[in-house]
């Protein structure tokens, strides 16, 4: 107790010292930091802007982080708002502009190194001492509360043992005194009632607490009413038929502890059968559900191809119709002109006739000559229609073949999409089967999953590429025969006629439109290189949340393992309190014996109790 008190003491002293220091004061500062960012597949995830002089000092002026988007690639690296930019990938902007400037020239790199200047308050550092210094004061104060709580349990435990030789010794005394008296026939009831008010005052003194582990149970549900204080018949003689009924009624105390512990388990069993039905019926459900999803799947596919075909039928029918109402009213123009054109000139030519008459059979025969031009001239022009018709005819069909490779590129991205929903099914069935298996965990399956999902990936991968190669092959291939047919046509109706200049140019005007859509094509196919390299990105974002859940299903583990040590700590709490119980039975029965050899009735009490517990 001395000890204890001193203890407090000093506890309280050492606390006011401690915690009654002066907070220190805030000084501001700028520290540079040098941060990585990569780029995700939304972007960077931060919003840049310029402070000028207008409004701010010229410390405080520059590049600096308005926004940084919430669970995004800036957030994930460290950067807060407010830091000031003072360079990105070794360059120094001038404006936001510049800095975007800057961003984009680096290229198909997917990382910005930034330097930033972090506005830092000294403050924040020493409060932080200051914390950890509470902090380790908590831990000081509550191991010196422990330290006392383990002396006030020692000193709790050393009185108990006091109390308890007392007890003893009292119990020893008072049978030897009871033994060396003699006993007379007119003093057995009175030292039967002494020596019964002594047990039950002895066992009375002891305090409840001097038990260690304490049932939640009644002495009442156990079938120990009237325990320490058994039934002792109030006469001196004690026949066997009360001995036999008071030792039946200890033993049947006993049995309905027994049967107790008995119902506890199967109850036990029973919880356990109904929780392992749950989850077979979840599981069973679970693969119904996903069979239907299958089915429903595949044919929403195929009703939404067989869409697509007709949708892209039409597209191009329409298409044609179009331009060629677009020629037929070009040509309509185009004639229209010339009769304005040819009714100007036959004016001016009646003029010419009323004023050169002598002129006359010289105008007739170059007519004539003109007639006999154009009628050589219309065969060369009804050829070039049938050949504009066949260019058209061909570039319908580039069409229909560039909208069918547009459909297996959408087809192969949502093959792609599907696949990696298998391969999330996958990784959710995995981790099902990590929860019910827990016992036969290994890291070996895990490395063999690991390796499975690479396998998996990288054949989707090189299927995906031998697609997008063999379609760009086939596109580049038609695309060449295409331009060289066009080309030897070009050059043979070059030379042919004067008037189809313009039909060439027209001819190179659609090559330099087929050239933009190969470009544009190029262009797509470089942003589906995009997407691949993204997915995998995804996937390598997929495999380390799965990591992190892996983690947390072992802590989870650990967990349930730690419950189950401490159920079968209570377990053991509750084998020691019935091993108590039969420590305080025996202790019951052999005082029962002493009386019973103090009164006279030694061998033939134990052997006829002995066969009493036995058919009990």
């Amino acid at each position: 107790m001395l000890e204890l008190k001193r203890r407090q003491s000093q506890l309280r002293s050492s606390l006011p010292t401690r915690l009654n220091k002066s907070t220190p004061k805030m000084v501001v500062s700028w520290r540079p930091r040098s941060i990585t960012v990569d780029r995700g597949t939304r972007g960077f995830g931060l919003s840049l802007i310029y402070r000028g002089l207008d409004k701010y000092e010229q410390k405080d002026t520059g590049i600096f982080v308005a926004r940084v988007v919430k669970d995004g690639q800036a957030e994930k690296y460290g950067v807060r708002e407010n830091d000031k930019i003072v360079s990105i990938n070794a360059k120094t902007p001038r404006n936001v502009d510049d800095a975007v400037n800057v961003i984009k020239s680096a290229g198909p790199q997917r990382t910005s190194q930034s330097d930033f200047l972090r506005q830092q308050a000294e403050y924040q550092r020493q409060q932080q001492q200051q914390k950890q210094l509470e902090e380790e004061e908590e831990h000081r104060r509550k191991q010196m509360l422990y330290e006392e709580e383990e002396l006030r349990r020692k000193q709790m435990h050393y009185e108990e043992e006091k109390r308890s030789n007392r007890m003893k010794e009292q119990v020893r005394e008072m049978i030897d005194n009871n033994e060396l008296r003699p006993k007379s026939p007119g003093r057995y009831i009175m030292e039967t009632r002494k020596s019964t008010e002594n047990i039950t005052k002895i066992v009375e003194s002891i305090p409840k607490s001097s038990n260690k582990y304490k049932s939640t149970q009644s002495l009442h549900e156990l079938g120990l009413d009237n325990y320490p204080n058994p039934d002792m018949p109030e006469s001196s003689r004690l026949t066997r038929k009360e001995e036999k009924m008071s030792l039946q009624n200890l033993n049947n105390r006993l049995a309905s502890y027994i049967d107790r512990v008995r119902q506890l388990q199967n109850e036990n069993n029973k919880l356990s059968h109904q929780i392992k039905t749950v989850e077979e019926y979840q599981s069973k459900e679970l693969c119904n559900v996903k069979d239907l999803y299958d089915k429903q799947t595949e044919e929403l596919k195929e009703a939404l191809d067989t869409m697509n075909k007709q949708y892209n039928q039409l597209k191009v029918g329409a298409e044609g119709l179009l331009e060629e109402n677009q020629d037929l009213k070009d040509k309509l123009r185009k004639k229209e002109n010339d009769y304005k054109n040819s009714m100007n000139h036959v004016s001016s030519l009646e003029d010419q006739i009323r004023s050169l008459t002598n002129k006359l059979s010289e105008e007739v025969t170059e007519r004539k000559k003109i007639a006999d031009e154009l009628q050589d001239v219309l065969p060369e022009l009804d050829s070039l229609r049938d050949r504009l018709a066949d260019a058209k005819r061909h570039l319908d069909e580039e069409q229909l073949k560039k909208a069918n490779l547009e459909n297996q590129c959408s087809r192969l991205e949502e093959d792609l999409k599907f696949k990696l929903q298998l391969l999330e099914k996958e990784l959710m069935e995995v981790k099902t089967r990590k929860e019910i298996e827990i016992t036969e965990m290994d890291s070996k399956l895990q490395d063999e999953y690991e390796d499975r999902l690479q396998k998996a990936l990288e054949e989707l991968r090189e299927v995906y590429d031998k697609q997008m190669a063999q379609s760009r092959e086939d596109f580049a291939k038609l695309y060449d025969n295409r331009v060289r047919d066009l080309q030897t046509s070009l050059s043979e109706e070059r030379g042919s006629n004067a008037s189809g200049v313009q039909e060439l140019k027209e001819s190179k005007t659609r090559i330099e439109t087929l050239i933009s859509k190969v470009s544009d094509l190029e262009g797509f196919n470089l942003n589906l290189n995009q997407k691949i390299s993204d997915l995998s990105q995804a996937m390598d974002d997929i495999k380390s949340t799965h990591r992190a859940q892996m983690n947390a299903k072992d802590s989870e583990i650990k967990r349930l393992l730690d419950e189950l040590s401490n159920q079968l700590k209570e377990y053991q709490n509750l084998q020691d309190i019935k091993v108590a119980l039969d420590m305080e039975i025996a202790v019951f029965r052999s005082l029962i014996e002493v009386e019973e050899d103090r009164l006279g009735l030694g061998g033939k009490g134990r052997s006829r109790r002995g066969s009493i517990n036995n058919n009990s």
